[in-house]
């Protein structure tokens, strides 16, 4: 009984298996009709197949198992001969999204009798933006139209595409039909009214492309000619080191001579560099005017770049600042109020410095009072230096009542604080100040500010 059924299994596989493995007699020739997906709006790339059924009539049917969904849908009928059929293939919205460029993928040819054919197709899947391109051509004074190039750069019909246009020459809205690879264009009017007065040079435009819901925005330029022909390009960048580059280009189909004039200061010119010597020069009051010119032939170009090094104007200006303020502060203070430290050794090992204090009066003032104050961390050594007249322990405020100073007189203060710490790094030292009166007015000046570098260290 095993053995029967064994020999039953066998003969069933005999039968089956060249129905599941067997590939169908067929050759196939492919041809391109539009191998282009636009990822946003996945559309079918079509291919003409051209079918030689070298074996019987069958039914078959065409799919993808990696991604991509086909057409014809469902099964339909090849005779035995030649056949041409039309197949599509639509990516599915993750491909779409991700892929860009050429994209090889393999689909199945299935009969129902003849079995299997496999084989690959490639699409190519670009963003709308990478299909469709679109300038302005230049613009001469007096003209009526300007005209718009719409530019298709792949194998795909571009049907319906509107187009919406504004600058400061026009405000327009237009639909357009362009055929793979095709370059349109078409004009549109120039509102003069909105341009009068506009001087030559570069004006940018905004653009918005929108197909089958798909909006797509871009900008560009218009280059709006002299009346010889020329366009004209300046640049300028940098602050200390300011540089400005013109650049004239005859655009026009004759010969023309362009002037190209840059002004600089009497001081500006100084520091001035020019890529190339001018053809005048001419001084006007505080003012020196360079200029060059040159015969264009067409697509000629003159280029002038003029650089301005204000580093060391700049510099010395600064520095003018700062000694005016020095100056002033000098000229205008009664009294200075100087303030130093410096380490001193202890038997004890402690950390310990040394406060001085100096004040020297520039004029005649009465009622002064120094104040300082002991840094937080650290203790007044009592038994150093002139006593001061008030200390409070708390705060850690001392002050000298001197009185009254004569112009040119100075004093000096000491006095040495200590700590079983020392300071973090850099320790800065609180500012001193000096209390006085002048002409019935009380006033207050600062001290200069104090730091002492240490490490870190705990004394037994």
């Amino acid at each position: 009984m095993g053995n029967f059924r064994g020999l039953v299994i066998f003969l069933l596989a005999i039968l089956i298996v060249p129905l599941v493995f067997a590939s169908p007699n067929l050759e196939i020739k492919k041809e391109v009709k539009n191998e282009v997906i636009i990822s946003e709006l996945r559309n079918s790339a079509t291919f003409d197949f051209i079918i030689d059924n070298k074996g019987s009539e069958d039914n078959y049917e065409v799919y993808s198992l990696v991604g991509f969904s086909m057409t014809p849908k469902g099964t339909f009928t090849l005779p035995q001969g030649v056949t041409r059929m039309e197949i599509g293939a639509v990516p599915e919205k993750d491909i779409a999204e991700k892929s860009r460029g050429y994209y090889i993928f393999e689909y199945e040819l299935r009969g129902q009798s003849s079995g299997i054919l496999k084989d690959s197709l490639m699409v190519k899947i670009v963003s709308l933006e990478k299909v469709v391109d679109l300038k302005i051509n230049s613009v001469l004074p007096g003209d009526d139209n300007v005209q718009v190039v719409i530019i298709n750069k792949e194998n795909i019909l571009i049907d319906n595409l509107k187009i919406n246009l504004e600058s400061k020459f026009f405000k327009a809205e237009k639909i357009v039909n362009v055929n793979p690879y095709e370059s349109k264009t078409f004009n549109i009017s120039i509102n003069k009214d909105k341009i009068e007065g506009l001087i030559a040079g570069n004006y940018g435009f905004d653009y918005v492309l929108e197909l089958k819901g798909t909006k797509i925005k871009g900008e560009g330029k218009i280059v709006y000619l002299e009346k010889e022909g020329i366009s004209v390009e300046k640049n300028s960048s940098g602050l200390l080191v300011r540089k400005t580059t013109i650049k004239k280009t005859n655009e026009g189909n004759i010969p023309v001579k362009a002037e190209i004039e840059i002004t600089h200061t009497i001081i500006g010119r100084l520091f001035t560099t020019n890529n190339a010597n001018p053809d005048n020069v001419t001084r006007n009051g505080l003012l020196v005017d360079y200029s060059w010119s040159r015969n264009l032939d067409p697509n000629e170009s003159l280029i002038v770049s003029s650089s301005t090094n204000y580093t060391f104007p700049f510099l010395a200006v600064l520095a003018i600042i700062i000694f005016a303020v020095l100056l002033k502060f000098y000229l205008f203070t009664d009294v200075i109020l100087k303030k130093r430290v410096s380490f001193v050794k202890t038997k004890g090992g402690e950390f310990a410095l040394k406060i001085i204090l100096r004040v020297k009066s520039k004029k005649n003032i009465n009622n002064v009072e120094i104040t300082d104050h002991v840094p937080g961390i650290m203790s007044r050594y009592n038994k150093f230096g002139k006593q001061p007249d008030g200390f409070d322990e708390k705060t850690g405020v001392l002050f000298w009542k001197i009185g009254s100073l004569n112009s040119g007189e100075e004093r000096v203060f000491s006095y040495v604080v200590y700590s079983k710490l020392k300071a973090v790094g850099n320790f800065e030292l609180p500012i001193a100040r000096a209390v006085y009166e002048k002409e019935g007015k009380k006033l207050v000046v600062s001290s200069n500010r104090v730091s002492f570098v240490s490490e870190t260290t705990k004394f037994s």
